[in-house]
């Protein structure tokens, strides 16, 4: 069957387009192919290759291994959603027939139960199946999965095991606790804490919710951090892999095989059964100034930047060391700031087949990738225009795996081929999705533009190179990727509303006869416009959100309010660049005071900005002095002295490390057969007991919250939602909460009035 994937465009700027990216990029005509094809090629003019710069001796990394297989999001859903229904079904004292999953079909081929559980009739299948009863036993379990409507827990294998009831965390009536029997799990229940209550201990197994949806359908890479490469070993490596796997495959091919066979059979690769496990250098950053970028930069201090072989390339806007912050660049207005993979390239080391999964860029940012060397990376890319399609076919294929991982998408580990979501648009839903293709060589750039998903593959050893950009066309995308961060909980990689506060006051301190003149650029007018417009949209959400609601305005009238610049000025503020790497120190960012920029909502991981709150419960609760073991008057800690209250601290100390040895000790003596499993009853043949409520977080710490965080407190809650917030608790609501205002506002009120008085 032919591939209904379309061939991508190929842009050739001149010379002096090629000079100036940002403009060249922002044309018009380039943006309508933008979002017409969402991936374009860039060849360079001739003449212009840079060399790679990075010492294939000494240039090193580690690798992560990918099993093609495994990425193929409905084998993998198969897999989660069989563990959940094995485990239901041992709950019912029966067995899967087949431990695969499989059953057979009437005339002879064979169907797995997980594609009977997702189709739109289930029930047609009973006529198909050689033991029609398995089709009930699905619906079962899907009415049980619907009626539990839970979503991912952060489960793990490391975590540490705990002697407490998962709900109400007592440690008391440790013979009522039930044990889990689930793979890797030592999750405990009260009897009385589960839904429907359990009054008796039968014998049998017992599972608990998560184990019984299929555990919390966590995937990732595994590095191999054993297994040090140089690039020249990985180099040998991927050709002695190659040789080895041609030769077995197309032994009588003259010259090897195609791009089109080798399209072929990885996609093979990832719908099969197939146990491949290939390796990929991926997301390589180095701190040595030698390793950073193959492009020659100033900093490496293994090339000569007088050479002539060097020079050319080092202030080239087209290097990807210059691109991020080149001239027309918005990354300029947050130039201070290095953020590692976006603004700070990344290296991508490719073997036969290793991939690169559906995915779009954070912020839906455009990228640029180089290909310095190698073999051909293949891409495939699906315009803005049908993401939301693309997304909705996507669910369709596995929605069982998208309840449990709502950020699915965002993980970097998921494949379905083109067609087959081209197939499951059409049929499903009537709608047509375009996905393009293009081949990159060495000395060539693909670009990605906002909002589009890309995935590829590599046909063989290459080293590639990536970086993030943003153009004033962005902005149209920017505000839309924040609202589907907030839904997911995805951090923020930089703040939006900073940049964006930047723009405004870059405009508000021009000279009004310089900016009537930067206005007359589209580009620039573009991004002002698109910058009010953002602020607008927000404002008026929280404006909302808050002021025209009356009970809410009530809530906020009480909470002692700060003005952020004012806290600025009382606390010491480090204003030193700050290097923000992205994966590995985000989280750094919700945890300092020092910039309103920084801040993250506790919930949804949103960066902070216009209104927040703290909610501190420690605030509204009297401090009291912890009892030592010798019963001695309680004291108020302020008529304490300094040393009475170390001591006090080093006395709960002890007694916390006694407790933990205590439990420990229960942990590894007592018989955990005592800890009695219980089966469900055999009168309620489709419910599960399950906890009442969810494991509850810390709420003792303060928390940061956006508008929309803080008016889910279970508090707020009951009282937007119906009667009157109890006098008690809206004291303590007020005591533990500060809301805080940033400077946005003003810097948009300014250059509104600015433009006004101009235009």
């Amino acid at each position: 069957m032919a591939s209904q994937v379309s061939k991508g465009f190929i842009l050739s700027p001149t010379a002096a387009q090629f000079a100036d990216p940002i403009a060249y990029l922002s044309c018009p005509e380039v943006i309508r192919a933008g979002q017409e094809y969402g991936i374009l090629k860039v060849i360079p003019p001739k003449g212009w290759n840079p060399p790679l710069s990075v010492d294939p001796e000494r240039f090193s990394f580690i690798t992560r291994m990918q099993k093609l297989s495994e990425l193929n999001m409905r084998n993998r859903s198969r897999e989660f959603w069989l563990q959940g229904f094995s485990n239901y079904m041992k709950m019912r004292k029966k067995k899967v027939p087949n431990e695969k999953g499989m059953v057979r079909l009437l005339n002879g081929e064979s169907i797995h139960l997980y594609d009977i559980f997702v189709d739109d009739d289930p029930r047609r299948f009973e006529e198909d199946l050689e033991d029609n009863r398995m089709v009930k036993l699905v619906l079962d379990y899907k009415a049980v999965l619907n009626n539990s409507g839970k979503k991912a827990s952060s489960n793990s294998d490391s975590r540490k095991r705990s002697t407490a009831c998962e709900v109400c965390h007592s440690k008391e009536r440790q013979h009522r606790l039930l044990l889990c029997d689930g793979k890797d799990c030592d999750k405990m229940y009260h009897l009385d804490c589960l839904s429907p209550q359990l009054t008796s201990v039968p014998k049998g197994l017992w599972f608990c919710e998560d184990c019984i949806l299929g555990g919390s359908h966590e995937y990732g890479f595994e590095e191999d951090m054993d297994s040090v490469f140089t690039l020249s070993e990985f180099q040998e490596h991927c050709k002695e892999f190659e040789d080895e796997y041609v030769k077995k495959k197309w032994q009588n091919e003259r010259y090897g095989p195609s791009i089109h066979q080798l399209e072929g059979e990885f996609w093979r690769l990832v719908e099969s059964q197939d146990d491949l496990e290939v390796r990929y250098g991926a997301d390589i950053h180095q701190d040595d100034p030698s390793q950073i970028s193959g492009f020659p930069i100033r900093k490496n201090p293994d090339i000569d930047v007088e050479n002539s072989k060097y020079s050319p390339y080092l202030d080239h806007p087209f290097n990807l060391c210059n691109l991020p912050f080149s001239n027309g660049s918005v990354f300029n207005y947050i130039k201070d700031e290095e953020i590692s993979g976006m603004t700070v390239p990344w290296i991508y080391v490719g073997s036969l087949f290793s991939t690169f999964c559906w995915h779009k860029e954070d912020h839906y940012t455009l990228s640029a990738n180089y290909c310095h060397a190698g073999a051909t990376k293949k891409w495939y890319g699906v315009p803005a225009k049908h993401s939301d399609a693309f997304e909705k076919a996507f669910r369709s294929i596995a929605p069982a795996y998208f309840q449990r991982q709502p950020d699915l998408l965002h993980q970097l580990v998921t494949l379905i081929s083109p067609d087959e979501i081209i197939k499951t648009a059409r049929e499903k839903f009537g709608e047509e999705i375009e996905i393009t293709t293009l081949n990159q060589q060495a000395n060539e750039f693909i670009v990605t533009f906002p909002k589009v998903y890309h995935a590829g593959f590599n046909c063989g050893y290459n080293f590639n190179e990536a970086v993030n950009f943003i153009t004033s066309d962005w902005l149209k995308y920017g505000y839309d990727a924040l609202q589907e961060y907030k839904t997911i909980g995805k951090e923020n990689v930089f703040n939006h509303w900073k940049l964006l506060e930047r723009i405004l006051n870059d405009a508000l301190h021009t000279p009004d006869d310089v900016l009537i003149s930067k206005l007359e650029d589209k580009r620039f007018a573009t991004l002002l416009e698109w910058t009010t417009k953002n602020f607008k949209e927000e404002y008026a959400k929280i404006n909302k959100c808050i002021f025209e609601d009356e009970k809410m305005s009530r809530v906020v009238d009480g909470i002692t309010d700060v003005k952020f610049a004012d806290l600025l000025t009382t606390e010491t503020v480090d204003d030193s660049p700050r290097r923000i790497r992205r994966r590995m120190t985000r989280m750094a960012m919700a945890g300092s005071k020092g910039h309103s920029d920084e801040l993250l909502c506790h919930e949804c991981k949103t960066a902070l900005g216009f209104v927040w709150f703290e909610v501190d419960p420690s605030k509204a609760v009297k401090q009291e002095q912890l009892p030592t073991p010798k019963t001695t008057p309680v004291l108020n800690s302020e008529s304490k002295s300094f040393e009475d209250i170390n001591m006090d601290r080093e006395t709960e100390f002890q007694r916390i490390i006694e407790e933990a040895k205590r439990e420990d000790s229960l942990e590894a003596g007592e018989d955990r057969r005592k800890l009695r499993r219980v089966a469900r009853s055999k009168d309620d043949n489709n419910s599960v007991p399950r906890p009442v409520g969810r494991p509850r977080k810390n709420k003792d710490i303060p928390r940061l919250l956006c508008v929309n965080d803080f008016k889910k407190l279970q508090a707020l809650k009951v009282f937007l939602s119906s009667g009157d917030l109890d006098a008690a608790k809206f004291e303590q609501l007020n005591k533990s909460t500060t809301v805080y205002y940033d400077k946005f506002v003003l810097a948009m009120t300014r250059i509104q009035e600015k433009l006004g008085k101009l235009l």
